[in-house]
């Protein structure tokens, strides 16, 4: 999802009903995206350290963008996917708490509607996996480049053979 409409859209599919501040706080989130960045799950919540006010939660394929829209500025707190040491989630009668830490210590908590929270965490969980499992395929692309430069070096095979093999594993 790139849009505030595709946000909207989804967290409608998933029965939420946003309102105003909501609605606002997704086009906040839009805003704040980067290029190569797309939103994969979102949903609307509450910030539990402010007194409640509606926030758009995103979680893209790099980080957790929690936004807010104020009458005179935006409030936007962004986590790194590769930054989360600690994921917390507690149940209580008024909602859904989730606490996302990170490696500096800072740590966002939120609370969501009843039922809303253990599906929160993980897409967390999946994004983060999915960060560590292109982490972890970057690092064997580079083994089987290495390894084709030596059948390259010992004269196994040709340049054009090492190239074709080398764009392949780097994607180009």
């Amino acid at each position: 999802m790139k849009t505030a409409k595709e946000m909207i859209d989804f967290i409608i599919q998933k029965n939420i009903k946003p309102g105003k501040g909501m609605i606002k706080a997704f086009d906040v989130v839009e805003e704040t995206l980067l290029d190569n960045e797309e939103v994969f799950y979102c949903m609307g919540a509450f910030s539990a350290s402010d007194g409640s006010p509606q926030i758009a939660l995103g979680i893209t394929n790099s980080r957790v963008i929690a936004a807010q829209k104020k009458m005179f500025s935006n409030t936007v707190i962004t986590i790194s996917l590769n930054c989360i040491n600690d994921i917390t989630f507690k149940r209580k009668l008024t909602g859904d708490y989730i606490t996302i830490a990170n490696s500096s210590g800072d740590n966002l908590t939120i609370s969501t509607y009843k039922g809303i929270g253990q599906e929160i965490v993980n897409a967390l969980h999946n994004a983060i996996d999915s960060i560590n499992s292109s982490s972890a395929s970057n690092i064997n692309n580079v083994e089987e480049i290495r390894k084709y430069k030596s059948l390259l070096d010992d004269g196994i095979i040709t340049i054009e053979e090492f190239q074709k093999k080398k764009q392949q594993l780097l994607g180009i």
